[in-house]
């Protein structure tokens, strides 16, 4: 098996991925999804969900709703649109080799996001609205 596709119900799930490229889907309600190893597409859709991608270069897309995404290790690609809520990255990931990105959404521009910075953490905000990104750790030294 070389890739796996998973579609979760309307309910708050739980979705296992497995050593392969898989592509978890979490629908309406509020999932925790697991990517565990191989390069993985995370999707959370509607609902405040849990992505986690473990090894592999995974991309998590939150969706709808307020996320959590921990890209975990791999170079990981995290997707962000307007009206998508407010999402946090955590990355527990020390490699200082790897390559981690924010891909914002059509008609997003450098202009259109307010950095800031809260502690450790970086903010980035969406102007006009109450989307933004958190960075989880992004100054501290050792995250």
């Amino acid at each position: 098996v070389k890739s796996l596709v998973q579609q979760a119900t309307d309910g708050n799930d739980r979705l296992f991925g497995y050593a392969v490229a898989d592509t978890l889907s979490g629908g309406l309600g509020n999932d925790s999804l697991y990517g565990y190893a191989g390069n993985d597409l995370l999707q959370g859709d509607e609902g405040n969900d849990t992505l986690y991608g473990g090894a592999g270069n995974d991309t998590l897309v939150g969706g709808l709703g307020n996320d959590y995404l921990y890209g975990e290790a791999g170079n990981d690609v995290y997707r962000f649109d307007r009206g998508w809520g407010q999402d946090t990255l955590i990355n527990s990931d020390s490699n200082i080799d790897k390559t981690d990105t924010i891909e914002f959404g059509t008609g997003i521009r450098a202009e259109d996001i307010i950095l800031s910075r809260n502690s450790d953490d970086l903010i980035l905000l969406l102007k006009g609205s109450s989307d933004r990104i958190t960075v989880s750790s992004y100054f501290n030294q050792d995250a």
